[in-house]
């Protein structure tokens, strides 16, 4: 039998990794900093420390994850593993998460631990599920892991390539480029400089006053389009317009098994934790959310299983 060893760290890799977890820290609180001491838009001062910024993040993904974001032709980012450079992700822009890229294999895990409620409603082997509000893809590389299929609906995709860049390695992801709804329709995407903050509603930050037309349909009519009867994991995030794709999935009586809904401050400013939790009863459904998260927006996550499991 094969069995893999480890190579002793010496004194001089000891220090040298010692020496990289403190610069990473220190680059973390900076940029932490720097967010709070800045936080209005279009201040001179900002975008004059703008380049600054740009490299302190910059470093503290390389030394964090040992990545590094490169510009493409077409005006987004990609995302470059440095150990195997074939390992690239897409990006609509260079915004930090969390401490890290949207895209990285952090973020993919940070994705996997928020949509997550063991022992109450997770993803499991053999599922089919729906991830309502993609973005590039981290959850739904998580969730195709372990389910038979994963349905990316996501509706940045009819103007953008990067869902599809990001999963096209992956056989069992079908990308939909359309906005989940209440009932089949056509809306209007208000557009960010942040491609994630893209909306029905009017965007949290950074309005560029532009918009794009897309098309609609509730979630059971999408699923059944691509030959499905049923969801096992259902994940929805979706800028503040969570309820009205919620309640289009669960009044028509379609099987949907476990639900994970963001339920975060979108909505006018405030969470809608209470009117989700509301929807999901009415609908016999039992309810939950984490005590306590270890990220940031993991408290306002509302999981939601049938009651008769």
């Amino acid at each position: 039998m094969h069995t893999d060893r480890q190579r002793p760290e010496t004194g001089a890799e000891s220090l040298i990794g010692q020496v990289g977890e403190r610069a990473e820290s220190f680059l973390a609180d900076v940029l932490e900093d720097y967010g709070e001491t800045f936080p209005i838009t279009g201040t001179s001062l900002k975008y004059a420390t703008a380049p600054l910024y740009v490299l302190l993040s910059e470093a503290h993904l390389l030394l964090e994850e040992c990545a590094v974001a490169v510009p493409t032709f077409d005006g987004e980012w990609q995302l470059v593993d440095i150990p195997d450079w074939r390992l690239a992700r897409r990006l609509h822009t260079l915004a930090l998460v969390e401490g890290t890229r949207h895209g990285s294999p952090t973020h993919q895990q940070l994705m996997a631990d928020i949509y997550t409620n063991r022992g109450f409603a997770r993803v499991k082997s053999g599922d089919v599920v729906v991830d309502t509000g993609a973005y590039v893809g981290g959850f739904t590389r998580y969730a195709a892991e372990r389910a038979s299929e994963v349905i990316a609906v996501e509706p940045n995709a009819t103007v953008s390539d990067v869902l599809w860049w990001n999963t096209t390695d992956l056989p069992n992801v079908t990308v939909v480029p359309e906005a989940a709804w209440v009932e089949p329709t056509e809306l209007e995407i208000n557009t960010s400089v942040h491609a994630f903050e893209n909306s029905v509603l009017a965007p949290d930050n950074y309005e560029t006053g532009d918009s794009f037309r897309v098309d609609a349909d509730t979630i059971p009519n999408i699923v059944r389009e691509h030959g499905h009867e049923r969801i096992d994991f259902l994940k929805i995030e979706a800028e503040g317009v969570e309820c009205e794709i919620l309640q289009g999935a669960l009044e028509t009586g379609f099987p949907i098994d476990r639900i994970a809904v963001d339920a975060s401050p979108e909505r006018n400013r405030g969470d809608v934790v209470d009117e989700v939790c509301e929807i999901l009863a009415t609908h016999g459904y039992r309810s939950q959310t984490k005590a306590q998260s270890r990220w940031h927006w993991g408290d306002d996550i509302v999981f939601g299983k049938r009651s008769d499991q």
